[in-house]
């Protein structure tokens, strides 16, 4: 990649967002021995977050971390 975009935004809802423009990859076909993407959408759900990867060959990545307060959860 040679551009990485990071944001956060705060509130009862948090959305952190991380977008790149490398070269992608098959999310079907990661190998069962590489474990970041596994373990980082295990973490964010063990807190109640919602995680969400999107990659293609040759179109880049993007990761999305989405948390909702209990507050948000009970109006929405």
């Amino acid at each position: 990649a040679t551009k990485v975009i990071v944001s956060l935004q705060m509130g009862e809802t948090i959305r952190l967002m991380i977008v790149d423009d490398g070269s992608g990859f098959n999310p079907d076909a990661v190998s069962p021995d590489r474990m970041g993407l596994k373990i980082m959408c295990e973490r964010a759900e063990s807190i109640g977050a919602h995680c969400s990867i999107y990659s293609q060959p040759g179109e880049g990545t993007q990761i999305s971390v989405l948390w909702q307060s209990e507050n948000e959860k009970i109006k929405g």
